[in-house]
């Protein structure tokens, strides 16, 4: 990654689509809080957030209470279609207001479909932007392609959206890297035994034994019905450690496949909770996804000295040395997900060892600080895009 002389910007603005339950929403917190420490001024301007994310305190409050300034504004959703036509008509004068206020250096995008107003505010104050690529799974047609704007550089979290983007987008800017999503090592971490304890009758779980954990929301996509069917393999073969499914969603189709594999009565479902908490009180972090970006859960996992396995969707080369830092497992194979929680569940030994060396490799790849520092030298590079960008005048 080229590393400019260019002076990092003073005021950057971050531009999301919405507010969510996802990885995105932590990370855009995340790296605001990095680049405020790294003395970048940052503010963030997205519509607010799904009522779901709002009601656990993932919404503009979160953000605030951080000292991070939120700008709501009307970005249209697919979620929003009755007010699409108007909501699309209204952001750009209420982002031009925001940009007037703030006099960003430099726009950073979270989410594709905000980049058409990014291309608005570049070709309208000169303000460059740059855009992250979350996830892998994105529409590319001809009309999406022609309707992604990426500006000066592409940050993708994972080698596979790197290689996706690459392959099925042919207009793309000279600078386009992988920079993994990165935590703060000193909020997700090991915990003391008391930690441990306390997190684990938060979860009314015993405080001896192994505990697996599946962390993220309730849907196929994740792996949940996977995970389930594993846990009646490890059953069938007298292994019935408890499981925790901590993760917003419809719980009742899973507690009935629970019901059907014979471990309901050792599978908690606990609604959303705090990944720190249900991390704390966990041995395995489970993941069996059939879709991912870079799961932030396996991220967290790691730096708590919790052993992952997953399977190798998206983020998986970054995070995963098999058998070293945690396991991959094939996809939609329960039996083989159910071998490799055996061999962790009955080899203590084992397990303190993956966990240590995940540890270890989430320190060296996966901090805040990281993730910090590459993401300047993108907008280092980004900032000579548009030389002497005029500012935005008061009218």
């Amino acid at each position: 990654m080229p590393d400019a002389a260019t002076s990092p910007p003073r005021r950057v603005l971050l531009l999301a689509r919405h507010l969510g339950l996802g990885g995105a929403t932590t990370h855009l917190r995340t790296l605001a809080l990095g680049l405020q420490a790294a003395g970048v001024e940052v503010q963030i301007a997205s519509r607010p957030a799904e009522a779901v994310a709002d009601a656990v305190g993932l919404g503009p409050d979160w953000f605030t209470a951080a000292g991070l300034v939120h700008h709501p504004l009307p970005l249209p959703t697919p979620r929003s279609l009755r007010t699409l036509p108007a909501d699309a008509v209204r952001t750009g004068p209420a982002l031009a207001a925001v940009v007037r206020r703030f006099r960003p250096d430099l726009l950073h995008v979270h989410w594709r479909s905000a980049s058409l107003y990014a291309r608005w505010v570049q070709a309208r104050f000169g303000i460059p932007f740059v855009t992250t690529l979350h996830s892998q799974q994105i529409p590319s047609a001809p009309w999406h392609r022609g309707l992604s704007f990426w500006g000066a550089g592409v940050i993708c979290v994972s080698r596979e959206a790197e290689a996706f983007l690459r392959r099925r987008f042919d207009r793309l800017p000279p600078l386009v890297t992988t920079i993994p999503h990165g935590v703060d090592p000193t909020h997700f971490r090991p915990p003391e035994p008391a930690e441990r304890a306390r997190a684990r009758a938060h979860l009314d779980l015993p405080q001896d034994g192994p505990v697996l954990l599946l962390l993220g929301r309730l849907n196929p996509e994740k792996g949940v019905d996977l995970f389930l069917e594993a846990l009646g393999g490890l059953s069938r073969r007298g292994l019935h450690p408890p499981a925790v499914l901590a993760g917003e969603g419809d719980a009742a189709p899973f507690r009935a496949l629970a019901r059907r594999h014979g471990v309901a009565d050792q599978v908690r479902f606990t609604g959303f909770t705090d990944a720190r908490t249900a991390l704390w009180a966990a041995d395995v972090l489970v993941l069996p996804s059939r879709r991912e970006g870079l799961p932030m859960a396996v991220v967290e996992a790691m730096h708590c000295g919790v052993v992952p396995v997953r399977t190798p969707a998206g983020g998986h080369h970054e995070q995963i040395r098999d058998g070293i830092t945690g396991f991959l497992v094939p996809f939609d194979d329960a039996t083989t997900l159910a071998d490799r929680l055996a061999r962790l569940l009955t080899d203590a030994a084992l397990r303190d060892r993956m966990a240590r060396a995940a540890r270890q490799h989430a320190l060296a790849h996966f901090t805040v600080d990281a993730m910090t520092r590459r993401t300047l030298q993108v907008y280092r590079a980004a900032l000579p895009a548009v030389a002497e960008p005029p500012r935005p005048s008061g009218r």
